[in-house]
């Protein structure tokens, strides 16, 4: 089963260690509509749209469903075509919430579909409450730029604990979180200021512990740099699974690939819905050779984390240390600072002794 499947997932190791970053949850916008030009962006995507549906389409028949955070309500309204017994759309938001029972008015699936304007934490479960019996299937869209930039692992420990029947299928079930290094060759693509490296040139370096240690939502088709290793999963997460307080902590030993100067790390994700009527996986991803790593404000993107405005000399075979932090809200992420240290001292050894870095 999907949650068999999701229990499987590798664990995170829990270390006692002091946070890189902590992110204070505010939910702001870039548009004068407080967010809801990205329902027109995430309706429109039919990618998205197809793998949920196929995996809604093998879960729901005959079962109760819980649409957290429905939205538009089309998540509900693919449950009710493919059989579910009653579908519960939950939005916090009362104007989107009054549009989504048009919506699903209009497909002619009201007698199947009830819209309930709250936050899901908020609800309550039993014969006279909004929520009237616990769901079979709890389905979410609230993956961010960041996947869990909406705190949905916050939303699904929560569903999973009190509007989910012992048993039940949670949709997405699982999700990890990818990163390569990579060199950002264009200075104005850097936030940041590197040493100077020619006579005469301004010295803003002193600046840079002003730099807010925050992602950056990147296109990497306009980015001009060049990728020194592999994506490589550095986070798992199993939704099944109560989230750990704290966040979760990993750091990991990447090959590197191609010589260069690692400054930054492009991070993306990954989500299993379950499975489809065939048995295959439903799973997506947000990263390179995707609609999001190329497309201008789309609703997902790859995110982009500045390491070293200098950058780390590195050459293939090197295994280097990338930390990554997630506090159940947003991914923060730095090289191994002993190994900066290190790499750096050799590199300018080797410089003052007429020794190419490469062959050290």
């Amino acid at each position: 089963s999907a949650g068999e499947e999701a229990a499987a997932a590798p664990a995170v190791e829990e270390e006692e260690v002091t946070p890189i970053a902590r992110h204070v949850p505010q939910f702001t916008s870039e548009d004068g509509l407080a967010g809801r030009l990205w329902h027109f962006d995430m309706i429109s995507d039919v990618g998205r749209n197809d793998y949920y549906e196929r995996a809604i389409a093998a879960a729901v028949k005959g079962k109760v469903v819980l649409d957290i955070g429905t939205g538009s309500g089309l998540l509900s309204l693919m449950a009710a075509r493919h059989g579910a017994t009653h579908v519960y759309a939950v939005e916090a938001e009362p104007e989107v919430a009054e549009k989504a029972r048009k919506v699903i008015a209009a497909n002619g699936v009201a007698h199947k579909v009830t819209v309930i304007t709250a936050m899901s934490s908020n609800l309550k479960v039993g014969p006279g409450e909004p929520l009237p019996e616990r769901a079979d299937v709890v389905v979410t869209e609230t993956m961010g730029v960041d996947l869990l930039s909406e705190l949905m692992y916050s939303i699904l420990d929560d569903a999973r604990d009190r509007l989910l029947k012992p048993g039940g299928q949670l949709i997405p079930c699982s999700g990890r979180v990818f990163a390569q290094l990579i060199e950002v060759r264009s200075p104005s693509q850097l936030p940041g200021f590197a040493a100077p490296t020619t006579p005469g040139e301004p010295n803003l370096s002193s600046l840079n512990t002003l730099l807010p240690q925050v992602w950056h939502v990147c296109q990497l088709n306009t980015l001009d740099h060049a990728t020194l290793s592999e994506p490589t999963a550095v986070i798992n997460y199993n939704f099944y699974v109560h989230s750990i307080a704290k966040g979760v902590y990993a750091e990991t030993e990447i090959p590197i690939t191609k010589a260069g100067r690692v400054n930054a790390v492009v991070m993306w994700w990954d989500a299993l819905l379950g499975t489809d009527a065939s048995g295959a996986e439903v799973r997506f991803h947000t990263g390179p050779g995707t609609r999001y790593a190329e497309k201008e404000h789309c609703h997902w993107a790859p995110l982009m984390v500045v390491l070293s405005p200098d950058g780390v000399e590195v050459t293939p075979g090197m295994m280097c240390p990338l930390r990554v932090f997630n506090d159940n809200h947003s991914t923060h992420a730095q090289l191994s600072p002993d190994w900066v240290q290190a790499h750096t001292a050799t590199a300018v050894s080797s410089a003052q002794n007429g020794v190419s870095s490469s062959a050290v």
